[in-house]
């Protein structure tokens, strides 16, 4: 991924996601913020991230924690961004793709799945990122 981040891109921020935080204030009853990493290793909070924002894609590894899916789809349902799903499974096994599947398709208006990362640049030039 550092790789691909490190390409020209038109504004994109790659991010990692690290845990969910409370919810911003007025919607309290859904975790739809989160603490990000970025390249750096600095710390950045999804809320501020998402401002602005008229796309967001999730791309995670095939056997890959699933947990961050539901706190970003959930933030970007509430502010009206759409989202879209990349999973990469170069060698992943079946029931590992499936559950990230599973864990993407509630939140995500498109979602693909890779057999590999070379995918991944092709993908994000398409949306304009």
């Amino acid at each position: 991924m550092r790789r691909i981040a490190a390409a020209p891109w038109k504004g994109a921020h790659f991010l990692t996601y690290v845990s969910k935080t409370v919810g911003a204030k007025g919607l309290d009853s859904l975790p739809v913020d989160a603490s990000l990493k970025d390249d750096g290793g600095g710390e950045v909070r999804l809320s501020g991230e998402l401002e602005g924002a008229d796309v967001v894609v999730m791309i995670a590894a095939a056997g890959g924690a699933w947990d961050g899916a539901a706190v970003i789809g959930n933030a970007c349902l509430v502010r009206g961004i759409m989202t879209t799903g990349l999973i990469v499974a170069s060698g992943g096994e079946r029931a590992q793709v499936a559950r990230g599947v599973a864990a993407l398709r509630p939140y995500a208006a498109m979602l693909v799945v890779s057999t590999g990362e070379k995918y991944i640049p092709e993908m994000l030039t398409a949306l304009r990122a």
